[in-house]
């Protein structure tokens, strides 16, 4: 289980994971410079590179996982239509560009 209790729910709703992930802080095109990096995550599910299947991602990245959890509770009420739709063969929700 995940700390957050809408995380839990949404992970359940659809079968998909908390993805973590560094992203880069620096704008240096260059690449001479070590990046600064930070922790990120995001809803979605792994990949399974025999299966051919590649990573998605459900929501926005976060810093936090706290800040994933409050995403969810926001939207609680369209990942549980979205699931429900689903259940009649609808596609998992891109939520990215939910707010």
């Amino acid at each position: 289980m995940r700390v957050g209790r809408y995380i839990n729910e949404v992970c359940e709703l659809f079968d998909i994971y908390v993805l973590c992930d560094i992203e880069s802080i620096s704008d240096d095109e260059h690449g001479f410079l070590v990046k600064p990096v930070k922790p990120v995550c995001a809803l979605g599910w792994h990949s399974e590179p025999d299966a051919g299947i590649r990573y998605g991602v459900v929501t926005p990245w976060f810093s936090s996982e706290e800040e994933l959890d409050e995403f969810c509770e926001l939207n609680i009420n369209r990942f549980r239509m979205a699931a429900a739709e689903c259940e009649h063969g609808a596609a998992v929700p891109d939520a990215t560009e939910w707010r």
